[in-house]
């Protein structure tokens, strides 16, 4: 093959890592913004509201409804109104996207079993938690592939022509 070439397909091997790290540090930049989101939210109403990843799957407000007395709920209606609202994320409708997750989980028609172990699961991880191990995952083996991808190319300019 030609060193052109090669020295194209590494730089394609490098832009590509670049562009996985990036996506690794977003999801991982989000996981942090959940929990300022809780954190501002806990200030301003003195309410913890907490966020398991099965919120990520289905439509989170009438479950965060149950969770808290009528006087919290209103607390925290209030503390969220307006521009200044810490959980904008969940009201993006991630859970519109899943086709038939959402229904599954909530009310499962069949693999009962696996329904109760996937939204187990999905209750006691974390949200926040979530997405910053979902970024590290991402970003730290793209990181790794960039440097090879980077050290192929210093090797490659070091070659005779």
């Amino acid at each position: 093959m030609n060193r052109h070439v090669h020295v194209a397909l590494v730089r394609i091997w490098m832009y590509g890592g670049m562009s996985v790290i990036c996506l690794g540090v977003i999801v991982a930049f989000i996981g942090g913004c959940v929990i300022v989101a809780q954190v501002i939210l806990w200030l301003k109403s003195g309410q913890w509201v907490s966020l398991p990843l099965l919120y990520l799957f289905v439509d989170p407000w009438p479950l965060l409804a149950e969770k808290f007395s009528a006087e919290a709920a209103v607390a925290i209606q209030r503390a969220t109104g307006g521009f200044s609202d810490p959980l904008f994320i969940l009201r993006m409708g991630l859970h519109t996207y899943f086709n038939g997750l959402p229904s599954w989980l909530m009310e499962p028609k069949q693999w009962i079993g696996m329904q109760k172990i996937v939204k187990g699961i999905f209750e006691v991880i974390p949200m926040s938690l979530f997405l910053l191990g979902l970024g590290a995952a991402v970003g730290i083996p793209a990181k790794k592939c960039f440097a090879s991808a980077e050290e192929a190319l210093e090797n490659l300019s070091k070659e005779p022509k």
